[in-house]
């Protein structure tokens, strides 16, 4: 049976995913990150991380952090209605206080 681009991608990921943690002794982890951005509205951000969120959990835990703060929409592309949102943090409430569970592997700061 072959393997479809989405499968073979994401198995190329937990192998390297793999290699690099079994490289790596103690409990430091090199942390990854991808920014999504654009200066105009309307270029398909959201659904791009959207869509790369939900890819990248299934190979590592994850977390998407919707920076937008006027029109932030990363809980509805996750079907998610958060009680918080990272507007919360300026008024002094902790950052790991703010992050809702999506899924097993997959983390929301909207």
């Amino acid at each position: 049976m072959r393997q479809s681009p989405f499968h073979r991608v994401l198995a190329s990921f937990r192998s390297r995913s793999a290699a690099t943690q079994a490289v790596r002794p103690g409990p430091f982890v090199r942390a990854r990150s991808l920014c999504i951005v654009s200066g105009k509205g309307g270029t398909g951000k959201s659904v791009v991380t959207a869509s790369l969120a939900r890819f990248f959990s299934h190979a590592a835990k994850t977390l998407l952090v919707d920076a937008d703060l006027g029109v932030g929409n990363a809980h509805i592309l996750q079907g998610h209605s958060p009680a918080v949102s990272l507007a919360d943090l300026f008024t002094g409430r902790a950052a790991a206080s703010l992050v809702e569970p999506i899924t097993a592997s997959l983390d929301l700061l909207a």
